[in-house]
């Protein structure tokens, strides 16, 4: 089944008063991606990487061309549709993190739940589990200014896990984790995606990831360069 779909996509960021010229981000896209895939994006800085992902997760809008997420086409529906299917069946990890400054890592982790209708002891029971999962256990009560990068990456990833969407889009997951920990976490990412059949899709800069990745697609220039499937480490 057919879980992401990307037909003939083009981002084109306008030239403005400042100067700064027009920029053709992607162009050409046509991609597909089924229920259970691993894939990875690789490609140079500014090769339209972060674009892609904020594109088919309906983050931005394509200039031209369409975006599908299931039945559902996600460049021409309304914000209140687009909010519903965040809350549901997808989520996003971002490189900024994006965590509540004033909420500990728990009650960060618990947000979406909580915004789903689930009773706060299970909420609580399952973020803490998550927490655990992603080895911060201990630290469920400190804030994002109590932890370092890394650390609030893990929540981020927590929270992004815990209401075990369908797909997941994740902008250079590890890059504020050092060796060890990137690579617990795409081995995290495995079983989610062996275990519980979660749809991955994420970018790395880091060349030892690569070999884990179930398909890789790499990117130079807003285009799709090379599309291969490949059997993953262990």
């Amino acid at each position: 089944m057919i879980v992401l779909k990307l037909s003939d996509v083009e981002k084109i960021y306008p030239a403005n008063d400042t100067g700064t010229a027009q920029v053709t981000a992607l162009s050409g896209i046509n991609l597909e991606v089924s229920t259970g895939e691993f894939v990875m994006l690789v490609g140079p800085s500014g090769s339209g990487k972060t674009t892609l992902l904020q594109i088919s997760s309906g983050l931005d809008r394509p200039t031209r061309g369409s975006v599908w997420i299931g039945d559902l086409q996600v460049s021409h529906v309304k914000e209140s549709e687009l909010v519903k299917l965040r809350r549901d069946d997808i989520a996003f990890v971002f490189q900024s993190h994006n965590l509540f400054p004033m909420l500990t890592a728990v009650e960060n982790v618990e947000y979406p739940l909580i915004m789903r209708g689930v009773t706060s002891a299970e909420a609580r029971k399952v973020s803490l589990s998550a927490l655990q999962r992603v080895g911060l256990g201990g630290r469920e009560n400190s804030r994002p200014s109590q932890m370092s990068g890394g650390q609030q990456q893990r929540v981020a990833i927590a929270r992004a896990l815990v209401t075990r969407p369908k797909l997941i889009f994740a902008d250079e997951p590890t890059a504020s984790l050092d060796s060890k920990s990137a690579e617990d976490l795409v081995r995290l990412f495995q079983e989610l995606n062996s275990v519980e059949k979660m749809t991955f899709v994420f970018s790395t800069h880091d060349p030892r990831l690569q070999p884990h990745a179930r398909r890789v697609i790499r990117l130079v220039d807003g285009r799709v360069e090379s599309d291969r499937p490949q059997t993953p480490a262990n």
